[in-house]
């Protein structure tokens, strides 16, 4: 529909990091796969890990409250601007759908 048109909608995307403890990392990492992050690095820091991504802002509503939830309240992040990156074309048509309602 809008590539007929020549339009192509853009997402803001986050650089995202998070400090938790190594504990519940495997938890962290796997909700932010279920949110479209692409995990750029993880690092250790004494006995908190550091996950660096970069994911979409959509993805992100309520995720302060999830994290607390994943960590026991030990967790905490931090995020910032990156970018504006093409959606795909079923994620353009999911959009639409909520603007739209059809």
């Amino acid at each position: 529909m809008l590539e007929e048109a020549g339009l192509v909608l853009l997402e803001p995307i986050m650089q995202l990091e998070i400090v938790t403890p190594e504990l519940h990392s495997a938890s962290v990492i796997g909700d932010l796969g279920r949110r479209r992050a692409e995990i750029q690095e993880i690092t250790l820091r004494k006995s908190d890990k550091i996950i660096r991504s970069l994911t979409p802002l959509s993805e992100l509503l309520g995720y302060a409250t999830k994290l607390r939830i994943l960590t026991s309240g030990t967790g905490n992040f931090s995020l910032e601007f990156d970018s504006y990156r093409r959606m795909t074309c079923s994620d353009e048509q999911e959009a639409i759908r909520n603007i739209t309602g059809f």
